[in-house]
């Protein structure tokens, strides 16, 4: 058995879906925010002002969130925001591949997205970002942002984004 892992990851595609239009252009200024997490321990509220933030500070970027969970945002900009809160697995698996920085936590769809070659910045709190870290752990396309002391309410949504521009300029 060849044990093996190719890098990036190269999953047959799904059929496709009519929200792929919102990834064309810059692959740096398109996110995919993934806010959901399994334990309250894990849950950073930050994820709106991080979404507004970006829109302020960088030109022509467009954000979709995806999760297990609807989730409402008030107040958007025309064409600048996509919500896939709520979205089945095969549609979420497609969007964690498209070319976009992801960000979020420690999760299924935060490895997935790394896997595809994505930038990714990885939020932590609780959790070690040594054990649970996005892979390839040297990846000059990921980052680790970790809360101040392992709790999830002391991290700043400007510090996030402080790491983006960081991985971007990498």
């Amino acid at each position: 058995m060849d044990d093996e892992i190719t890098y990036p990851l190269n999953l047959r595609r799904e059929p496709n879906f009519p929200w792929e239009p919102f990834f064309e252009g810059d692959p740096g200024k398109r996110f995919v925010i993934f806010t959901d997490s399994r334990g309250v321990e894990k849950e950073w509220k930050g994820f709106e002002a991080l979404t507004r933030l970006i829109w302020e500070k960088i030109p022509d970027s467009r954000v979709a969130w995806c999760a297990g969970q609807k989730i409402e945002l008030d107040n958007v900009p025309e064409g600048r925001f996509l919500n896939l809160t709520g979205c089945p697995l095969d549609e979420m698996i497609e969007l964690v591949r498209q070319p976009s920085v992801f960000i979020g936590n420690d999760s299924g769809p935060m490895h997935l997205s790394a896997a595809f070659g994505n930038r990714v910045l990885a939020i932590f709190g609780p959790t070690s970002p040594l054990r649970f870290g996005p892979w390839p752990i040297d990846s000059s396309r990921t980052k680790n942002v970790v809360a101040p002391g392992g709790v999830l309410a002391n991290l700043e949504p400007k510090t996030v984004l402080d790491a983006y521009i960081e991985l971007k300029n990498r």
